[in-house]
């Protein structure tokens, strides 16, 4: 489960995918408190889909 948290999903032209629907994620939010504050060094970005609403952590590159 961690992993796939952490797991990059790419569509062709290199932008950031869905895991639900496969739209492309374009729309970030901000991480949780807890994620922001007691995990800093953590290289995550929160994002949510526009298309079903969907939201998750993907790791910075």
């Amino acid at each position: 489960m961690v992993l796939d948290l952490l797991q990059h999903a790419h569509n062709s032209n290199g932008k950031l995918k869905c895991r639900g629907c496969k739209k492309e994620l374009n729309h970030r939010i901000p991480r949780a408190p807890l994620v922001k504050y007691l995990l800093p060094w953590l290289p995550l970005k929160h994002y949510k889909c526009t298309n079903c609403l969907r939201t998750t952590y993907r790791t910075v590159h």
